[in-house]
C-alpha cells in the first residue's frame, strides 16, 4: 500500500494506520469480518510512504474497502491506496522496489 500525505510517515505511523484499518473493518464488517483474519504489517518504507500488508485472500476486499475509507490521519488529509496484490512476500517486495510513481521520479531529478 502507499499513503500520500503532506508529512512524512514513519514506522510508528504505519502501525497506527494498521490499527485504523482494523477499527474500520470492525465498523464495516463487525466481528465476523475480523474473524476471517486481520492484516499484518510486514514491512514499512517510510521514505516512499509505502508498506507491505499481509492478509488472507478472504479479507483482501475488506481491507481494500477499509483502507479506501480512510481520509484523515492525525489531523491531516491522506490518500491511501493499494499498489498491487501478490501471493508472496518476495513478489510484494519486488513490486515495491520497482514501483516508482511519478511524484517520486520528479523529486529525485
Amino acid at each position: 500500500m502507499r499513503v500520500i500525505s503532506r508529512g512524512r510517515l514513519n514506522e510508528e505511523d504505519f502501525k497506527a494506520l494498521r490499527r485504523l484499518i482494523l477499527e474500520r473493518m470492525l465498523l464495516l464488517y463487525g466481528l465476523r469480518g475480523l474473524s476471517h483474519g486481520v492484516p499484518r504489517l510486514l514491512d514499512t518504507y517510510p521514505e516512499r510512504g509505502m508498506a507491505i500488508l499481509a492478509c488472507s485472500n478472504r479479507t483482501v476486499s475488506m481491507i481494500r474497502v477499509a483502507l479506501a475509507s480512510l481520509e484523515e490521519f492525525r489531523g491531516e488529509k491522506i490518500l491511501p491506496y493499494v499498489i498491487k496484490i501478490t501471493g508472496t512476500y518476495r513478489r510484494a517486495f519486488e513490486v515495491l522496489r520497482s514501483y516508482m510513481p511519478e511524484d517520486l521520479r520528479m523529486s529525485t531529478q
